[in-house]
């Protein structure tokens, strides 16, 4: 398989930066270039079926085999295996030797090995690890066992557990490591608007790996090798649609399947959440992905959300919750429920029915009010949720980013980059951002931070090689269901970089670790999160690199409304290590428990705006190649030139946009009942000049004619070209 290295998915202004730092090999002729996965992947997924009866006939219904196409074929047969997987485990041990300036042995070629491994991925990620990158497990005689194994998951160590202990090799998140599961995660988080998760299990001839069990979340098997034969079987005790996977389930409660296939390479079997599943390996052994999403993603979840949401809102009645849910809880609350108080009481149902049906009628009070003004709770509802999505959402794919082209200038027009790929959420200033300001502008700092503020997120900065993992290491008792999805927002806070501890290491051993994107040996521990993005990511430039402050000086000339725009223009750079929360590893400046979203929001990559620009920023991000926004109309406060190129150029520089040249409107057609008549006067003009023509040649024969009766001739005449020549100019002026 032909493939080219390609490093952490940095964007397409890179690519040059990009080859000269890393080899070039062979690669797939379609790698980057966008194709059916990039525009409608669920699309993909599911064809011949189409979307509307999928959604209304399967999705959180039922589940549904979809035999291979030519096109599925070709991308899953042969993704990933047995063999990828050690290949990739030499690739990373053999990266991680070398940076900490050891001799890799007789590893050390297997950095050239035609997988997806580069050196930033190296950096971030080191060798992987048995409980966070991969699990072994196997299900004999109804018993599910999980084999313990070094803390290194290198590919003797992995070989030994396949193919000597029979064991299914869980591998986590392979989107980090394969380009092509990149793209694909990358195109349906961005479809879904929600996290997608991946990981592939190989299992040996005749093995099963997992006791049967269901999941809390919506399962895309992709066969990638071999065969496995599926039983799928209805959802225990009715319960459908669970919030919480199973664990491992008896085999005598699950009753006859309602499906049995055996998957082929290129099939895909969705599986609704709450559906209990098991899966055995043909005679030649099996490899597929499992592409799951929608953890916690429910009505219900966004009911929460709304509570929290108005609970926290401050002096706008339309956004807060109503005054029966402000209500404290009567004295003593606790004490008359619980089950120590349902065990007490006589009758617990009635003890309880007052307080429940004061909580009932504050729920009531809720709901009208949410459909009265919809808006003003459900939208600032929406923005909460969307946090850790956007902090933790997969960066696209390069071939998913067109290339910016040249800074724009007023004649050229804006294109967003990129369906989905930014959010403008309502964004407030922190102390310390107010505190870069020069203390001559103290005073514009403060008046600054009282206006509404917006912030334009992006994920072009967001690292492929964390994507879904969590930061602490997994036991391993905790592997309890077949698909550790690690979609659990708790330790989505905690994006995992690489081993703390080993990175200590390196800086005790080496001090400053120089390889290729020259990591600063004083800041190693932070290193990966930071080459991830210098490698991997992002368009985001610099704020000094990009001169932002600078250019903005230059505009303050402009109305007082617009000076906020570019001096907030700044990124906000993220530091995970910094903020783990609730594990050993978390590091000594981040004792504070800070609420999810205030740590999310600190995550948030992107530029601040002031609110007055939003409704130009909404216009852009609304922008296609087909209908672009010409730099010289947008709608900036105050209308300037220097102010519409100010943002354009800002834009620009951070990925937002692409240029591309202004294409002068033509001018629309007319009417078809105008085309119609203009026609029918073009006819009549054309009669007019031929009657007038032939006047003309009857006055030349009738020369020689008398006076009197030339005037009783030329007057009626007369009086029919005044009838005939102001229409038929009319009618050429209406025409033109």
């Amino acid at each position: 398989m032909a493939k080219k290295k390609r490093s952490s998915g940095e964007p397409a202004p890179l690519k040059e930066q990009e080859a000269a730092e890393v080899p070039v090999q062979d690669e797939d002729v379609d790698e980057f270039a966008p194709g059916p996965i990039d525009i409608d992947p669920l699309q993909f997924l599911i064809a011949p079926t189409a979307a509307s009866t999928f959604t209304s006939e399967y999705w959180e219904r039922k589940p549904l085999h979809i035999p291979a196409n030519e096109e599925r074929k070709k991308f899953f047969d042969g993704l990933f295996n047995f063999d990828e997987l050690c290949k990739m485990s030499d690739a990373l041990e053999a990266g991680a030797m070398l940076l900490m300036d050891q001799d890799p042995g007789p590893k050390g070629d297997a950095l050239s090995f035609e997988d997806d491994v580069d050196d930033a991925m190296v950096r971030a990620i080191g060798p992987l690890m048995f409980g966070r990158d991969v699990v072994a497990v196997r299900y004999i005689d109804g018993e599910r066992e999980t084999l313990s194994a070094e803390q290194f998951a290198d590919s003797d160590t992995l070989r030994s557990l396949y193919k000597s202990s029979s064991a299914t090799l869980q591998l986590h998140q392979p989107q980090r490591f394969v380009n092509k599961l990149w793209r694909l995660v990358a195109a349906l988080e961005a479809q879904a608007g929600c996290l997608v998760g991946c990981n592939a299990y190989l299992t040996p001839a005749s093995g099963q790996g997992l006791a049967p069990h269901h999941d809390d979340v919506e399962l895309f098997v992709c066969q990638t090798q071999g065969a496995k034969k599926w039983r799928l079987y209805k959802p225990l005790n009715g319960f459908e649609l669970p919030s919480k996977c199973s664990g491992d389930l008896p085999q005598e409660d699950l009753g006859d399947p309602i499906l049995e296939v055996t998957m082929q390479p290129g099939d895909v079997l969705y599986v609704p959440r709450g559906t209990v599943h098991q899966a055995v390996a043909q005679e030649e052994g099996s490899c597929h992905l499992t592409i799951s999403t929608y953890q916690r993603w429910t009505w219900g979840d966004l009911a929460g959300k709304l509570i929290e949401t108005a609970r926290d809102s401050v002096g706008s009645l339309p956004n807060a919750l109503p005054l029966e849910l402000r209500k404290g809880l009567p004295l003593g609350f606790i004490f008359k429920h619980g089950l120590q108080a349902e065990l007490q009481a006589a009758d617990a149902a009635i003890a309880a029915r007052p307080d429940a049906v004061s909580l009932a009628a504050g729920l009531r009070a809720l709901a009208d009010q949410l459909e009265k003004g919809p808006a003003e709770l459900l939208e600032p509802t929406a923005d909460n949720l969307s946090l850790d999505f956007l902090v933790h959402r997969m960066p696209p794919h390069p071939c998913q980013l067109p290339d910016t082209g040249e800074e724009p200038g007023l004649e050229d027009s804006l294109v967003c980059r990129g369906k989905n790929l930014f959010r403008i959420i309502p964004y407030e200033l922190s102390d310390a951002e107010d505190s870069d300001e020069d203390e001559d502008e103290e005073g514009d700092a403060k008046e600054a931070k009282e206006k509404a503020v917006v912030k334009l997120v992006t994920c072009l900065g967001n690292s492929r090689f964390t994507h879904m993992i969590s930061s602490h290491d997994h036991d391993d008792e905790s592997d309890d269901e077949e698909h550790d999805h690690e979609h659990d927002h708790d330790q989505l806070g905690n994006c995992c970089e690489s081993d703390d501890e080993m990175e200590d290491e390196e800086d005790e051993e080496e001090g400053e670790a120089e390889e290729g994107g020259k990591i600063e040996g004083a800041k190693a521990k932070k290193g990966a999160k930071k080459a991830g993005k210098e490698e991997g990511a992002a368009v985001v430039a610099k704020e000094e690199e990009m001169g932002v402050k600078e250019a903005e000086k230059g505009a303050e000339a402009a109305d007082d409304d617009k000076e906020n725009t570019g001096e907030m223009a700044e990124i906000m750079e993220v530091d995970v290590d910094d903020e783990d929360s609730g594990d050993g590893n978390a590091s000594d400046d981040s004792d504070e428990e800070g609420d999810d979203d205030d740590e999310e929001e600190e995550h948030l990559q992107g530029p601040v705006f002031s609110a007055v620009f939003a409704p130009v920023l909404a216009e852009i991000l609304a922008s296609t190649v087909e209908k672009p926004v010409p730099v010289k109309q947008l709608k900036v406060p105050g209308g300037e030139p220097q102010e519409q190129l100010r943002l354009a150029r800002v834009l620009h520089e951070y990925g937002f946009v692409i240029t591309v040249p202004t294409v002068e409107a033509k001018p629309s057609p007319e009417p078809k009942k105008g085309a119609a008549a203009a026609k029918k006067a073009t006819t009549e003009e054309e009669a007019g000049e031929k009657k007038v023509g032939e006047e003309e040649k009857g006055k030349k024969r009738k020369k020689g004619t008398k006076a009197e009766e030339k005037g009783e001739e030329e007057k009626p005449k007369g009086k029919e070209e005044k009838g005939i020549s102001p229409p038929a100019k009319k009618t050429k002026k209406s025409v033109k």
